[in-house]
């Protein structure tokens, strides 16, 4: 799939007026961005600044067959699928996507699509996440949530819920902040297919926080713009998964009689 890009002044009956009324309605990253093109103007309210050319993986890549590949999956207006895998130093590489957006069914059309490309995918096995809300939701009837139907294809999603919602999402964001700008032996430790073209477009330029339209002041808030909000989800929730510990609920020892540091 190739993106391509054309000026408005190339479309028949786009003039002067009609961009001056499309920008009084942008702020100055969505004039540069939407109207004139220029993503390194409109870069200043882009949420992973740390997101460089060197990240983009171009050429074949082969999955490694001793070692599982990681699906995640993420519900809602947009349905998407993400696949990695992890190697042994911890470098990790996007290397498909799947993107539905605003279709009927989606849940199970995301799901017969994430169960036919992984059967073509020789590898040791599957670790499958996906986003909370799976275990909750409903899209396509209330007596099914997402997480029940994607199990009819063979995935077996799991998630860690810790917190508000605000504040996963905050330390998912600066997760991927942080790795980023992590680098082994002078290489990045993230990557991303070139083929991943909703993923890389959120990276560059679609992901975005908001922008006070009267002061221009750069705001906290991400605006949450389909499908780049939903991808950028499952990007985060591959990395909280697949790159940190999580907490075990191990059971606290009951003190016996005994020796007192012990309990025996």
């Amino acid at each position: 799939m190739d993106i391509i890009q054309i000026s408005w002044k190339d479309i028949p009956g786009r003039d002067g007026a009609w961009y001056a009324f499309e920008a009084s309605r942008m702020t100055e990253d969505e004039i540069a961005r939407e109207l004139d093109i220029n993503y390194e103007k409109s870069s200043r309210a882009i949420v992973y600044r740390e997101f460089k050319e060197k990240h983009i993986l171009r050429g074949e890549f082969k999955v490694n067959p001793h070692l599982p590949v990681i699906r995640t999956l993420d519900y809602g207006k947009t349905c998407c699928a993400l696949f990695s895998q992890k190697d042994s130093m911890g470098r990790l590489v996007f290397f498909h996507e799947i993107v539905y957006i605003d279709i009927e069914n989606p849940t199970n059309t995301l799901g017969k699509a994430v169960e036919a490309y992984s059967a073509d995918l020789d590898c040791q096995g599957f670790r499958d996440f996906d986003d909370p809300a799976g275990s909750s939701d409903n899209y396509v009837n209330p007596d099914e949530t997402s997480y029940k139907i994607v199990q009819k294809y063979g995935i077996n999603p799991t998630h860690s819920v810790s917190g508000s919602d605000n504040k996963r999402l905050r330390n998912r964001i600066e997760l991927v902040k942080s790795k980023l700008a992590e680098r082994w032996e002078d290489e990045p430790v993230i990557q991303i297919h070139e083929s991943m073209h909703y993923t890389l477009d959120a990276l560059q330029s679609g992901y975005r926080h908001h922008e006070d339209k009267n002061t221009k002041e750069i705001l906290d808030t991400i605006n949450e713009q389909h499908p780049h909000e939903d991808v950028m989800d499952c990007f985060g929730i591959t990395m909280v998964e697949a790159l940190t510990v999580q907490k075990l609920n191990v059971p606290r020892r009951q003190v016996q009689r005994g020796n007192r540091y012990t309990g025996y």
